[in-house]
């Protein structure tokens, strides 16, 4: 008889269309049925002061986190920040999901949860930061940042987290550039620029595999992305490729450079700061990656 096994289920009742807590019943009896017991946390104001120490000291052989990728960073944070090297699952229940997707977790709650029960593990990648706090899909700098923890819940569900980084594309006529000063580990550039985008994978939005087979969430590099200043003309295109899902990274107005490290400054430091969807620090910034880094469950796509 196959043993059971346990994991902690973290779950934020308010992620996307918020299906999660009413079938929530139907979810446990899938999981016992795939021969995993679950014990369930409701995340709520109160718990995320205390997640913690339930990781610490509850019993369980892994954890599921369940969400959006704000609230599967916010778990992800608590793991490594602890030590914990249990292996991570997660569901994107969300509106932005590139976490899932960037380790082959499909979308659809029985779908992953048929992926998590086949238990295939694998260490990734994650951004780290000077000021300690981690990111494991993105972090996102400029006029259209603060769009990302802002932004209502439909409009990101249909542009994707790019996209509703470039909403203010609408207001074309009162957008500004700023001049950023990029140090990585080969070169130094000064530009103007609409907003940066950092990525730990290949997945942003509804995009998926960008920048070829070479890239992945387990490589030591970030890819960084910068909307150089442009005509509204070129702007508007770049908006439609994103929105049709299309690669935009072959456009003239986009700059590629990948590191395993940056420094990041603008004459503008009151500009926004976005890491996988919730609110950052502020600028200046130090980021680099830290390889194989988290212990992760992965779907059975996944490329080792």
């Amino acid at each position: 008889m196959k043993a059971y096994k346990k994991a902690l289920f973290i779950y934020n009742p308010l992620s996307g269309n918020r299906d999660i807590a009413t079938e929530l019943d139907k979810i446990i009896e899938h999981f016992i049925k795939n021969k995993i017991i679950l014990t369930v946390i409701r995340l709520e104001e109160e718990i995320y002061d205390i997640l913690s120490e339930l990781l610490k000291n509850l019993d369980y052989d892994f954890i599921i986190g369940v969400g959006g990728d704000g609230t599967i960073d916010s778990i992800a944070r608590r793991i490594v920040k602890n030590n914990i090297t249990k292996p991570y699952a997660v569901i994107g229940s969300g509106t932005c999901n590139n976490f899932a997707s960037n380790i082959s977790m499909p979308s659809g709650v029985y779908k992953a949860i048929e992926e998590i029960a086949k238990y295939k593990t694998a260490m990734v990648d994650i951004g780290c930061l000077q000021t300690g706090q981690i990111f494991l899909s993105s972090l996102a700098i400029g006029v259209f940042a603060e769009t990302s923890f802002e932004t209502n819940s439909d409009l990101k569900e249909w542009l994707g987290p790019f996209a509703y980084h470039l909403q203010g594309l609408t207001q074309l006529p009162n957008i500004k550039t700023n001049k950023f000063i990029i140090k990585s580990d080969k070169k130094t550039v000064e530009l103007q620029a609409y907003m940066i985008l950092v990525l730990n994978g290949t997945n942003v939005g509804n995009i998926g595999g960008l920048f070829g087979n070479n890239v992945d969430i387990k490589d030591g590099l970030f890819e960084m992305i910068i909307v150089k200043e442009a005509n509204p003309v070129d702007l508007a295109n770049l908006l439609v490729k994103v929105a049709k899902g299309e690669d935009f990274t072959n456009s003239n107005i986009i700059e590629i450079i990948k590191s395993s490290e940056f420094e990041i400054d603008c004459e503008d430091r009151s500009l926004a700061v976005s890491i996988d969807g919730e609110k950052g620090p502020s600028l200046p910034l130090k980021l680099s990656v830290k390889p194989n880094y988290i212990n992760v469950i992965v779907g059975n796509t996944y490329n080792e």
